[in-house]
Order: structure tokens, then C-alpha cells, then sequence
């Protein structure tokens, strides 16, 4: 889709007539950081397939998010996370796909797959990561491919760059950094076009 909104968006508004109804596959796949939850492990406010406990108390990470289900038009029911086993996860220089590990490769089935390559393939051009989140264990999505990246930890960087490989042609990259790391001190959390002769990581 050309000039997807989940990938040129700076706030993506919600769809009117949707709402999380018994979903509450977030509460579970993602870190809660105001909370110390982990992801993968149920929030202790969540009562399972109604929703939350303390809604109108809820943390500000909480009360900020909105699926892409609830956020896109063109994510169709089957989009719906409680159905689709996973939650896409708009940030301001990623997207995420957090996927349930109960079943850990629905983001490779359809219509995900191609969706989420479609979006790998747009974010070259708008500079937007796309990783699927498999609780820590992390797959960047490249315009040429994927990475595994393995564990990730939060006070780490998920570098993506283009780079010149050993054939001359351009590829894309992925690799983890430590965030005290100077040679990224100027990481703006996008992925970076190649600049140089091909110098990679």
C-alpha cells in the first residue's frame, strides 16, 4: 500500500466503531514499564477477555496505546489481536508486531506476512524500523530480508542500516548495539541509509 498511514503517520487517529471489545492480548505481549511488568506475563489489573481493572486509573503507556487494529481502517477483522495473535504496535520510529508465543508464527501467515513486508519495504523510504516481538527474542523485517536478533534487552539499540556487502551491492542490516555505545551516540532510532563507502558493523 502506498503511503501506508502506519508508516507516514506521526498520530495515527482511531477508527470509529472499534474498540477492544474482549481483547486483551496487550495486557499480556507487552512491557508495562510504570508497572514493572514484563512482557509475556499478564498484567495483575487485567481480568482476562473483559478488560481492565482500574481503566480509568491505568498507566500513561496504557492509556497512549492503541493497536493498529483500533488505529487502521485497511486491518480488516482478522486484524482483530484476540483472533489474530498478535498486536501491531505503532511507535514514532517503528513498528512492532508483538506475537503471542502461543503461536508464534501467525505474523507468517496471511494476510500478515505480506502486509508486514509490505510495511519492511515502506520503511526504507520513511525511515521506520519493523520488528516482531517474540516476548525479548527479536526479528527485524528488512526491505531484503530478516534478521534474527535474539534477545534484546530494553536498555539496548536495534540498529537498521544500509550497508555495501562484499559483492558491492547494497543490503540491508540489522544488529543490536549498547546504548552507551558513541558510535551510535547520534541514533535517531531510524534506519539510516547508506553514507559512506560501505564501512558496515
Amino acid at each position: 500500500m502506498e503511503g501506508d498511514p502506519a508508516m507516514t503517520t506521526a498520530a495515527p487517529a482511531l477508527v470509529p466503531g472499534r474498540s477492544c471489545g474482549s481483547c486483551t492480548l496487550c495486557c499480556k505481549l507487552m512491557r508495562i514499564p510504570e508497572l514493572d511488568k514484563p512482557r509475556l506475563e499478564w498484567c495483575p489489573n487485567c481480568d482476562v477477555g473483559k478488560g481492565c481493572r482500574i481503566y480509568s486509573e491505568r498507566p500513561g503507556s496504557c492509556r497512549a496505546f492503541h493497536c493498529g487494529y483500533l488505529a487502521f481502517p485497511y486491518l480488516d477483522a482478522r486484524w482483530f489481536p484476540a483472533k489474530a495473535r498478535l498486536v501491531v504496535a505503532f511507535q514514532a520510529t517503528r513498528l512492532a508486531i508483538h506475537v503471542d508465543p502461543a503461536r508464534p508464527a501467525a505474523w507468517r501467515q496471511e494476510p500478515f506476512y505480506r502486509q508486514i513486508r509490505d510495511w519492511a519495504l515502506q520503511g526504507a523510504r520513511t525511515r521506520r524500523q519493523v520488528l516482531v516481538w517474540q516476548g525479548n527474542e527479536v526479528i527485524a523485517v528488512l526491505p531484503d530480508g530478516e534478521k534474527s536478533l535474539g534477545a534484546v534487552r530494553d536498555d539496548q539499540l536495534i540498529i537498521t542500516r544500509e550497508k555495501r556487502g562484499p559483492d558491492g551491492r547494497m543490503r540491508w542490516d540489522a544488529f543490536v548495539a549498547e546504548r552507551d555505545d558513541p558510535r551510535f551516540a547520534d541514533w535517531d532510532g531510524r534506519p539510516a541509509p547508506l553514507r559512506d563507502s560501505g564501512r558496515g558493523t
